[in-house]
């Protein structure tokens, strides 16, 4: 019994159709099982999908970005937060995130430059000001 159980186990990533969604849930369920090095792979096939959606949406990034932050995966973090700031330009959040990461990494003037494209999308936002200002002190 356990060698069908297993059998299936590896029959269904093959049966997943090549979309953001399924994998992203294969993905997760990977994780729960912990498994992060199979989810990993299963996280960056479910971003090399996103071409084949018709609409593109903040959730598609959010779950692969939050597991590689736990995982302290920095490059694949990066990766994720550039993908999504370029999928979706007027997404005030992913430009804070974005600024963060840079702010984390030394880089102040990449973190300003993402903290204006996203004041351009809220320009009211108390968190965002008091970073700029942060930043713009040292």
């Amino acid at each position: 019994m356990m060698d069908a159980n297993a059998d299936f186990q590896k029959l269904i990533p093959q049966t997943l159709p090549e979309r953001v969604q399924p994998y992203l849930a294969y993905a997760h369920l990977l994780v729960k099982r912990g498994n992060t090095d199979e989810a990993a792979s299963y996280y960056n096939l479910a971003l090399s999908c996103i071409d084949r959606e018709e609409q593109v949406h903040p959730e598609y990034f959010n779950q692969p970005l939050h597991f590689f932050r736990r995982q302290k995966d920095d490059d694949s973090t990066f990766a994720v937060l550039k993908m999504a700031v370029n999928r979706l330009p007027n997404d005030f959040g992913f430009h804070l995130m974005l600024g963060d990461y840079y702010v984390r990494q030394g880089l102040n003037q990449k973190a300003l430059e993402e903290y204006r494209a996203a004041q351009s999308i809220n320009p009211i936002d108390q968190r965002l000001q008091q970073r700029m200002e942060n930043l713009l002190l040292e």
